[in-house]
């Protein structure tokens, strides 16, 4: 996939268990080879009523050139401040504008 300078990210993240603590927000990163893992943006938790779809845009940073490839995953966590990391594995981003 091919994206410009902002990148909407969407995904749903619930409780692996019943009685599993609630999510309390979705961070999603990107990484470039051989660089570090940024937050691109952080999607807070939808209301209790709504499908469990966290989603924010976020800018691609600077330091990333146009035609560089990047790598996307998201980062849970719930409100007792348990983390799961990339649950979905990744995803790549083949060039961005």
């Amino acid at each position: 996939a091919s994206v410009g300078r902002t990148i909407h990210f969407a995904a749903q993240a619930y409780p692996t268990n019943p009685g599993d603590p609630q999510i309390d927000h979705v961070d999603f990163t990107l990484l470039v080879k051989g660089g570090a893992c940024r937050v691109a943006c952080r999607a807070p938790a939808p209301p209790p009523d709504k499908v469990p779809e966290f989603s924010c845009d976020g800018p691609v940073p600077p330091e990333i050139s146009k035609g560089e490839t990047v790598i996307v995953t998201f980062n849970v966590k719930d409100v007792n401040g348990n983390r799961n990391n990339a649950p979905h594995g990744e995803r790549t981003v083949t060039e961005i504008e």
